[in-house]
């Protein structure tokens, strides 16, 4: 496990680095330091997943539904 060192000296605030790059940057007029670009991964099509999940629900409603209906027909017959 690695040691966490407690002495502040010893601690770097990033964050608050890349804060004064970015405000020293623009005091001076030239580009700020631009973070690394994400990496890409795959893409969710979530209009895709959404409407998947609806048919799939809508199936279940129906199915549901019908064998709601065929247990009371049973019961009323019998």
């Amino acid at each position: 496990m690695a040691r966490i060192s407690a002495e502040p000296h010893e601690q770097r605030d990033h964050y608050r680095e890349a804060l004064d790059q970015m405000v020293t940057a623009k005091l001076r007029g030239t580009e700020p330091p631009h973070a690394p670009a994400a990496r890409a991964g795959p893409v969710a099509d979530l209009m895709a997943m959404l409407q998947e999940s609806v048919q799939a629900a809508q199936k279940r409603r129906v199915t549901d539904k019908d064998a709601a209906g065929q247990a009371g027909r049973r019961r009323r017959m019998g």
